[in-house]
Formats: C-alpha cells, sequence, structure tokens
C-alpha cells in the first residue's frame, strides 16, 4: 500500500483498488480490509504531507462504501488517526467522511462534539449537523441535546450573516430541531427578529460552493446548476419551521413585534421584486400559525393586519401561500372590513386556478359577515360560478344572490356534475341541499324532481340500511316535502310509508320498550320482530352514557343496555324522518294523488300511543330534572344539564310529530269515506284510531311539550287550517290538542 500511495499517479490506479477491496467475497473480503485499514491509518499521520494526503484522499474514497464505513470506526487505529487530524488543517476532509459515514459515524462524532463546534465553525460541519437529525438513534439525540445546551448555535446565529446563507440555514435547522427535542421555552425574540432580515421571496439557485457539495459527472458532464436546490427557500422553510414551532403549546410568547417583523417583510418583499412560491409559502404558512395561536392576543392590531393582508394579497397572484394569508385576513376582519376582504377573494386562485380548502374557508367566513347587498355584483357573480358546494350553499341563504346563482347556471351546473350510477349515496347530499336553500326563494322544484327520479333506488337502499346514512336518508325526505311532482309520488309514497311502518314502533331500542296493552288494538304486527335499532351500531369513542330515558309514566327501566349520547342523537334523528314523512303524506292525501297512500292503520296507531305516552313521561321527567339540578351547570350537575338538553331537543320533535299524526289520521279517514271503501272497513279504521285517541285521552292530557322551545306549534296550526277546508271537524273524531 505505500507504494501505491507514493506513486506520482495513484489517483489512477485507486479505482482498480477499490474496485479488487469490494469485488472480494467471504472471509477474504474482512481479511483484507482488516490488513488494509491499520496500515492506512498509520500513512495518515505520516510526516510527509505527501503521503499523508495521499492516505486521506484514498480514505475518502473508500468510505463511500456502507460496508467499508463499519470497520473503519471498528478500527481503533483508525478511530485514533482521524481524532488526531481533527487537530489539524485537514480537519474539512475528515469532516467529509463523518458526513459521508452517516450514520455509522454517530458515536464519533458525539464523542468529538466539541472539536467540531464553535461559534465560526464552517459549512462543512453544519451542513454535517444537520443531517444527524435525519437519524432516530440515541446518539443522535444526544447530539442533538449537547448542541443545545453548549449555546454555541446561538452565538454561531447571532454573527454569522447574509453571505454564508447556506450556512445560516444549517444552523437555523439546527437550532429549531434542538427546542424541539429539548421541549425548551427559551425563545430567544432577538435572535428570532434578527433572522427574519435575511427572509427574501425570491429564490436564489444554490451554486456548487454554497451547498459543499462537488460537482458529480453525469455521462461526462456537469450537472446543470439549474437542477440544484434554492438556498433562499431552504432558509425560508427554517424560519417557517422556527415559527410553527413558536406556535405549539412548548411557547407562550408575546408575538406583536414577531408578527409585525413578518408583515413588513411580506410588504418589502411584494414591492421590491418578483415573488416565488417556494419562498414565499413556508413564510405564509408560518404567519399563519402564529396568527391563528395567539388570535386573541393580536386582536387590538385586527384593522392593520386586515389592511396589511389586502395590500399583500391585492399584488399577487397564482403563488403558493396567498391562501393563508386569506385565512387571516378573514380571522380578523370585522363587518366593516368584510365587504373589501371578499371582493378580493372573488378574484383568487391558486397555481392550478382553482380555491384551496384555506381560501373557500375564508371565503365562508366573510360571507357570514358581510351585508351581501353591499357586496358588487361582479364579484358575487364571480363566487356563484365556483365549483365549491359549500360557498354556494352559504351564497344561497340570501335571496338576491339566489337570483344571481340561478342566472349563472349553478343548480344546473351540480346536477350535471353528479354520477349517473353510484353506491355512495352521500355524494347526492350537497346538490339537494343546495337546491332546498335555493328553493326557499324561488321555485326549484323541476330541478330537484330530476335528482329524485335519478336516484329513487338510492332510496330504496337507504330504508334497507338505516340506520346508516340516516342524514341522507333526511334529505331525500326533504326534498320530498317541497316537490309535489305526481310520477314522483307513485315510486317514492310507498317506500315512505315502507320507512314510517318500520320506525314507528320502536322509538327506542327494544331493550327499553315494554309491553303496550291497548284495548282494541292487535298486537299481531308482521313488524314485530324487526327493530331497526338491533342495527345501531357499537357506542363510539367520543360516546358517554347517560341514564335511560324513562318509557312511561308507571314503567321504570330496569334493563341491560349502555345509553349514550349517541342513543339520544339516533332517536331524535329518527323522530325528525317519521314528522318528515307524516308531513309528506299530509300534503299527498291533501292533493290529487290521495289514492296511493295505503298503510296499516293499526301499526300506525299503536305507534301513536307509544309516542303520546314517552312525550308525556319525557315531559314530566324534563321537569323532574330541571327542579332537582337548577339552572347553574356545575361539575356535579354537568351530566344532567347534558341529559336535559338531548331530552329538550327530543320531546318537542316527538310532540309535534305526534301531533301531525292526528292530522294525517284525519285526513286519511276522509280520503277512504271519499274513495267509496266499503263501510264496513271506514269503521273498522274509524274503530281503530277512536280506541287510539282513547287511551291517549288527549282532551285532558294533551300531548306535552308544546310550551317547550324547539316545538313549532306555527307550522302544525298553518297545517291544521288547511285541513279544515277539506276534513269536517265536527265529526267525533278529535283533532290534535282541541280534541273532545
Amino acid at each position: 500500500l505505500s507504494p501505491f500511495l507514493n506513486t506520482k499517479n495513484y489517483s489512477d490506479l485507486q479505482e482498480l483498488l477499490f474496485e479488487v477491496l469490494r469485488t472480494l467475497e467471504g472471509n477474504h473480503v474482512i481479511m483484507n480490509i482488516e490488513h488494509v485499514l491499520p496500515r492506512l491509518a498509520e500513512l495518515l499521520l505520516n510526516e510527509e504531507e505527501v503521503i499523508s494526503s495521499a492516505a486521506l484522499s484514498y480514505l475518502k474514497y473508500i468510505s463511500h462504501d456502507k460496508n467499508i464505513q463499519q470497520f473503519v470506526f471498528k478500527s481503533t487505529e483508525m478511530v485514533q488517526a482521524l481524532s488526531e487530524i481533527l487537530s489539524s488543517l485537514q480537519v474539512l476532509d475528515c469532516v467529509e467522511i463523518l458526513h459521508k459515514s452517516l450514520p455509522t459515524s454517530l458515536s464519533f462524532i458525539s464523542s468529538k462534539l466539541s472539536h467540531l463546534v464553535s461559534d465560526t465553525m464552517p459549512e462543512e460541519v453544519t451542513s454535517m449537523l444537520w443531517s444527524v437529525r435525519l437519524y432516530s438513534r440515541k446518539d443522535a439525540n444526544v447530539i442533538l441535546s449537547d448542541l443545545f445546551q453548549s449555546g454555541v448555535i446561538v452565538q454561531a446565529l447571532s454573527r454569522i450573516g447574509s453571505s454564508s446563507l447556506k450556512r445560516m440555514t444549517d444552523l437555523l435547522n439546527l437550532y429549531v430541531t434542538s427546542l424541539f427535542v429539548k421541549k425548551s421555552n427559551q425563545y430567544d425574540e432577538v435572535l428570532c427578529l434578527r433572522l427574519l432580515q435575511y427572509v427574501t421571496y425570491t429564490a436564489k439557485k444554490a451554486t456548487s460552493s454554497e451547498t459543499g457539495a462537488v460537482l458529480q459527472l453525469t455521462n461526462g458532464e456537469d450537472k446543470k446548476e439549474s437542477s440544484m436546490p434554492s438556498v433562499q427557500a431552504d432558509y425560508n422553510c427554517a424560519i417557517g419551521r422556527l415559527l410553527a414551532l413558536l406556535s405549539t403549546d412548548i411557547f407562550t410568547i408575546n408575538p406583536t413585534r414577531l408578527v409585525q417583523a413578518i408583515l413588513r417583510s411580506l410588504v418589502e418583499g411584494v414591492k421590491n421584486g418578483e415573488v416565488t412560491s417556494n419562498c414565499f409559502y413556508p413564510i405564509s404558512l408560518g404567519l399563519m400559525d402564529l396568527c391563528l395561536k395567539y388570535h386573541d392576543v393580536l386582536m387590538p392590531a385586527n384593522d392593520a393586519i386586515v389592511q396589511t393582508m389586502i395590500a399583500i394579497l391585492s399584488s399577487l397572484r397564482g403563488i403558493s401561500g396567498v391562501d393563508f394569508l386569506a385565512l387571516v385576513m378573514a380571522k380578523f376582519a370585522n363587518e366593516t372590513s368584510a365587504k373589501q376582504c371578499l371582493e378580493l377573494l372573488s378574484t383568487i386562485y391558486d397555481e392550478s386556478g382553482v380555491r384551496s380548502h384555506a381560501m373557500i374557508s375564508s371565503i365562508l367566513d366573510l360571507i357570514d359577515l358581510v351585508e351581501m347587498d353591499s357586496v358588487d355584483y361582479i364579484s358575487l357573480n364571480k363566487l356563484a360560478k365556483s365549483e365549491d358546494i359549500s360557498i354556494l350553499s352559504k351564497l344561497a341563504k340570501d335571496k338576491d344572490v339566489c337570483n344571481i346563482l340561478i342566472q349563472s347556471g349553478a343548480p344546473l351546473r351540480l346536477i350535471r356534475g353528479l354520477p349517473s350510477i353510484s353506491n355512495d349515496p352521500t355524494v347526492i347530499v350537497p346538490a339537494l341541499q343546495f337546491l332546498l336553500l335555493v328553493h326557499k326563494h324561488y321555485s326549484m322544484t323541476p330541478e330537484i324532481a330530476q335528482i329524485l327520479k335519478l336516484y329513487d333506488s338510492v332510496f330504496r337502499h337507504l330504508i334497507q340500511q338505516f340506520p346508516y346514512f340516516a342524514d341522507v336518508t333526511e334529505v331525500f325526505l326533504q326534498a320530498l316535502v317541497v316537490c309535489r311532482v305526481e310520477n314522483i309520488d307513485e315510486v317514492y309514497i310507498p317506500l315512505v310509508v315502507q320507512l314510517m311502518s318500520r320506525l314507528i314502533e320502536y322509538p327506542f331500542p327494544r331493550e327499553c320498550m315494554y309491553d303496550q296493552h291497548i284495548q282494541g288494538l292487535g298486537e299481531d304486527s308482521p313488524l314485530d320482530a324487526i327493530c331497526w335499532w338491533d342495527a345501531f351500531p357499537q357506542p363510539s369513542e367520543h360516546a358517554y352514557s347517560l341514564p335511560i330515558p324513562p318509557i312511561n309514566q308507571s314503567h321504570k327501566a330496569t334493563i341491560s343496555i349502555t345509553w349514550t349520547n349517541e342513543h339520544y342523537i339516533m332517536a331524535t334523528a329518527a323522530s325528525r324522518i317519521l314528522d318528515l314523512c307524516t308531513n309528506i303524506l299530509v300534503k299527498v292525501l291533501q292533493s290529487n294523488s290521495s289514492s296511493i297512500v295505503h298503510c296499516n292503520v293499526n301499526v300506525f296507531a299503536r305507534g301513536f300511543c307509544l309516542f303520546v305516552d314517552l312525550c308525556h313521561a319525557l315531559e314530566n321527567y324534563r321537569a323532574y330534572l330541571k327542579q332537582r339540578i337548577g339552572g347553574l351547570v356545575t361539575p356535579a350537575t354537568q351530566r344532567q344539564h347534558l341529559e336535559l338538553s338531548f331530552i329538550e331537543g327530543l320531546g318537542p320533535i316527538m310532540a309535534r310529530f305526534s301531533e301531525r299524526l292526528i292530522i294525517f289520521f284525519a285526513l286519511y279517514l276522509k280520503v277512504k269515506q271519499l274513495q267509496r271503501m266499503s263501510v264496513e272497513n271506514v269503521r273498522q279504521i274509524a274503530g281503530i284510531l277512536y280506541r287510539a285517541l282513547t287511551y291517549c285521552q288527549l282532551e285532558s292530557n294533551g300531548i306535552g311539550f308544546s310550551n317547550v322551545q324547539g316545538y313549532d306549534n306555527k307550522m302544525v296550526e298553518e297545517e291544521k287550517k288547511q285541513t279544515q277546508g277539506f276534513v269536517d271537524t265536527s265529526s267525533k273524531f278529535p283533532f290534535g290538542k282541541e280534541a273532545g
């Protein structure tokens, strides 16, 4: 080896020798390396510079190989030689070897850290130390921890200038990583403000000298400089990491001066030159993190923040990161500034020509703040052409804007975008909900009917899968309430009756139900063995237990079932669905399509009695809870207050459904009379209804919850007025609370 390294042409031969070492197999490789490394270590320390330099060059060459690296750092002679080189003028060559040998060299770096680091350590050292964080080994964490404790990183960052931006980037990344590893609250505001001075927003390409890299040869040519990463973008990313870390719960800072400095930097950067996405994005993201975390602290300066954002966003188009500034602007906007902000955001898209989730969220927040009649037509028209259903649905709440939506073709656009066939019923919901919102101001019956015709098979599956997709089922029923089209009713009304028959006998799980004996009402329902609650999934991890609600006044449930808030939510949804079903049937009975309504009156009557019993039981239990817990929420009464809120949500809906069902009974009986049903059948239906109403004693007890917020008595009373022109109310069939 010595004569080889002594030759002037050793560089021509080293690749050949390296290939020999690398291709020998089995024990021969180990034997060769074990014999070569001690001798190579001696040559590294040779007094003749030509010999030592040649040996070091050869070591750098062979240290590319991972297998040889293991032997290098297991060799006592090599470790000793490298330790001595660290104290010589050839320290950078040694650092290069250590860097190439990561993670094998971690233990050695950890043991020699004091020799490697100083506040003037060169870029090669900072680059190597930054690479250490890629490894999750114990040695890597020790190195980062020791770096933080020494304070040398902060000292170096305090002295370094922009002439060494790559080195500053590595130091800054090390600083952020060390803060995170130590979970320390030692935030240096002066240092952070100093580091922000070196942020610019135009990418500067790294050169080979800046990255400390050696240009590699590819097909005999140097790599093009344009393929190298941007040094400025890397530095801005490091600043972004620091801002994100300061926005976590690890730190408690006063962000005012820091946010002001970032805003000044952004304004100057936008004013002075071309802005590139890779430089702008990390700073805007870090600013958003800070502003959202410290929103309340920064709120006194909200006007200045909003106006600064407007100035920046007015000058930028198609840059990644503008959506983060838009979100900040929306969070700090008020009723006065919201109009200007919304008009500005209606013109801004990201690089791909669409709106990101952050931009959409910003627009939605601003729509809530602004008076829509103050926004100019051009901006509203641009928003109306949005492809995002959440923006369109927000706009649809305003009657004047609904007209713009219709003119822009939004309803037809949504319908055309629906799949002709889909196994996912939820894809239909946004379009239907949007059309229902518009329908409050302008008739959307043809458009709604078009969707209902297309997806009647989906509704069939929803009935079979209930309680899954209960929210989708509810939207379908809301659409049927407003869509009175004959060929739609013929398809859907039998399905509505089927769904109602399935739900009405089981307001609660079968384990909670009691034996209901009502004279004259049979117990031979074909649905006795079918309970939709059996398919109700197990409580989720977010569910919490609550007492089982009382079933009726004389029945105290002593059953083994885990009742949770999710059971209350499901029972409330089922009651809403039943109320919608009854509303649909009432409207059909009042129309020319009344002949298509056929139901099992016995099942409906028993269900009616169940719901009236539950209304009374829940109303009495509500009064008991209110008297017991009072109005003040304390830790001891918090769970009972939650229970009370669920009962006050469920009870009025059950009561509204029960009263609407009486309207249905009266209409159904009259329709059957007009259809010239046999007298015997009419009397049979009348007898069932009479016995059910007698059991409930509505003339003395009523239904319950009529005085509780959430009971829409006005709606039901209006339906009664419409019915009175159709049904002879002088008959002996009781009608609601005024029955008698």
